[in-house]
């Protein structure tokens, strides 16, 4: 991931959907089904370009990094959504890599947070959104 950052990337995440990546151990089938299912609904409300945003192998630079931070209000299980849609929505350039995986028995993902996940993806959008825009309108003034 690092030196895919020092070539200009602003943003390295790992992916487990990459036909690339090794998984070692996988996760217990609901846990697994769960994420997909999670994923599409990423794909197809925020993130089209992105397979696997909850892989948790994140690595960016700093300093471009910093009005994405200051924009974020997602606390919970969908905050690295967030943090990669705004980062977009800014112009920073942001890619995923395949990744080699494996399950950790002690990870938990409750219900409550992940239903709060879904409806935090609506939030995203928007919020996205705005970003864009006001991006636009500010390059626009400088043109």
């Amino acid at each position: 991931m690092l030196p895919l950052l020092q070539q200009g990337c602003d943003m390295v995440i790992g992916s487990r959907a990459l036909a690339q990546s090794e998984i070692r151990k996988r996760q217990p089938l609901y846990r697994e089904s769960g994420g997909k299912f999670f994923n599409l609904l990423v794909r197809l409300i925020v993130l089209p370009d992105f397979h696997d945003t909850q892989c948790g192998f994140k690595l960016f630079r700093r300093d471009p990094l910093l009005p994405v931070l200051g924009r974020q209000q997602i606390d919970g299980f969908a905050f690295d959504v967030e943090m990669i849609a705004l980062a977009q929505a800014l112009g920073l350039k942001v890619i995923e890599i395949p990744v080699v995986w494996i399950n950790s028995p002690t990870s938990r993902v409750r219900m409550r947070a992940a239903l709060r996940a879904f409806a935090d993806l609506v939030l995203i959008r928007g919020r996205t959104r705005r970003a864009c825009m006001e991006r636009r309108r500010a390059n626009g003034a400088r043109a």
